[in-house]
This record gives structure tokens, C-alpha cells and sequence, in this order.
């Protein structure tokens, strides 16, 4: 196929996905998150002696945070496992395309769905919160929830079934939220009792490390509450977004392609 062609089938098929995502009760995930959302905020704000706006604003952010990567790669697993599992794969490689526009155009539509969550979860969060902040939040969310997708699609078609995907999605993910922590509970323990088998926790924590996004430093909620979010650390952000996105799509492709179906 022609580049021009082969964009046109990509982009046909991401919209073919993104509203396929929709009609599988997407748009009533979104909402009934916001809604218990917001529900849970005002009855916790009441436990709490602080000021009302920045606690719930830190509140709801955290909860559309994990609400919205569990949306997500439960939408993707289940999407991809049911493809797979109705030949629903079968019938699209079966087409004149090449199996790298069929991946492609399915992931695309994921990333749209993603970025529409993002985007709904920062508009919840502008009534709280410094708009030049929630925005900023709602772009780094974003990042966060495409890589999130990409990995949910590579373990599905790897694994193919959903459950299974969803378990080591979340072992990833907090994982990689998590790093930051764990690389300080090991140089501590090096420092404390300097053994060898400490040295070598944390010489193994920093190889994991490398491996791993920063989701640590992705959608702070800190942003919210202090207003100290610094537009200039979304470059570093949307750079590793951009590697870790080439990389597990290449690692997708590559699974697909030695695939027989």
C-alpha cells in the first residue's frame, strides 16, 4: 500500500475503534466515575480539617487518576481478548492491509478514547483548581494513560486473555508509580547495613528502574494543591512518553507479525 493509503486505512480504523470504545459504555464509565467521584470527595472533605477546594481537588484528582487507567486497560484487554477470541482479528488481517495498519489504526482508536478520559477528568477538576494547572495535569494524565493502553494491547495479544492482562497491567503500573520509592527504601538499607546483598538490591532497583517510564513524575497531584507546576518539565515527560510509545509498539508489531492466525 501507498503512505497515503495506508494513513487513510490507519485513521479509518481508529475512528471505527474509538467509536466502537464508545458504544461499549464508555461514555457511562466516564460519568458514573466523575460522579462517585465527586460523591466521595464532598463526603471525605468532611473528615478533613483543611482547607475545603485544594483537599477535594487532591482527592478527586488521585481517584480520576487510578479510575481512569483502570477504564482504560479494562477497555483495551477486553476489546482486544474478544477480537481475538470471535476472529474478529482474523477478519481484519484478512483484509488488503498490512498487519502494521491493523495494529496501528486499533491502538490509534484506544489512544483517542484515552486522550477523551484525560481530557473529561481535567474539565471535572477546573471548578477546584488553577486552570493553567489542571491542564497541565490533564496533558501529563494523557501521557500517562496512552502508555497505558500501548502496554495493555502488547500483553493482550501476548497473553490473550483479559484477566491475566489486567493483573500484570497493574503489577506495571504500580511498578513504575512506585520506583522512586523503593530505589530510596533500598539506598537507605544500603547505607544502614552495608552488605553486598543490599548493594546488589540496588544495583538490581536501578536496572528495573531503567527499564520502566517515570510514572512517578507523571500527574502529580501536587500540581493542584501547591500550584507549582512547571510547564517546562512537560518536554522530559512527552519525550520518555514518546520513546516508551515507539518501543512497546515495536514490540507489538513484532509479536503480531510472528503470529500465525
Amino acid at each position: 500500500m501507498t503512505p497515503p493509503r495506508s494513513f487513510l486505512a490507519v485513521l479509518t480504523i481508529a475512528i471505527f475503534t474509538f467509536r466502537e470504545a464508545l458504544r461499549e459504555r464508555l461514555i457511562r464509565a466516564m460519568v458514573g466515575m466523575i460522579g462517585l467521584g465527586w460523591f466521595f470527595s464532598l463526603f471525605l472533605n468532611e473528615l478533613l480539617l483543611t482547607d475545603h477546594l485544594s483537599s477535594r481537588a487532591a482527592i478527586l484528582a488521585f481517584f480520576f487518576r487510578l479510575g481512569s487507567v483502570f477504564l482504560v486497560a479494562v477497555l483495551v484487554s477486553f476489546a482486544v481478548a474478544r477480537d481475538l477470541h470471535n476472529r474478529g482479528l482474523d477478519l481484519m488481517l484478512a483484509m488488503p492491509f498490512p498487519r502494521s495498519v491493523i495494529f496501528l489504526g486499533r491502538l490509534s482508536g484506544y489512544f483517542l478514547a484515552a486522550l477523551l478520559l484525560a481530557a473529561v477528568c481535567a474539565t471535572a477538576l477546573l471548578p477546584l483548581a488553577a486552570p493553567g494547572q489542571v491542564v497541565l495535569w490533564g496533558v501529563v494524565l494523557g501521557c500517562e494513560l496512552l502508555i497505558v493502553s500501548v502496554v495493555t494491547m502488547v500483553l493482550t495479544l501476548a497473553i490473550q486473555q483479559a484477566p491475566l492482562t489486567l493483573t500484570l497491567t497493574a503489577g506495571f503500573y504500580l511498578l513504575a508509580r512506585s520506583m522512586s520509592a523503593l530505589l530510596l527504601i533500598a539506598a537507605q538499607a544500603r547505607e544502614q547495613v552495608p552488605h553486598w546483598s543490599n548493594q546488589a538490591t540496588e544495583w538490581m532497583l536501578q536496572g528495573i528502574a531503567a527499564a520502566l517510564p517515570g510514572l512517578d513524575g507523571f500527574t502529580v497531584t501536587g500540581w493542584l494543591i501547591r500550584e507549582d507546576g512547571n510547564w517546562q518539565a512537560l518536554g522530559p515527560i512527552l519525550g520518555e512518553t514518546g520513546i516508551y510509545l515507539l518501543l512497546l509498539t515495536a514490540i507489538g508489531l513484532f509479536d503480531l507479525y510472528r503470529k500465525e492466525f
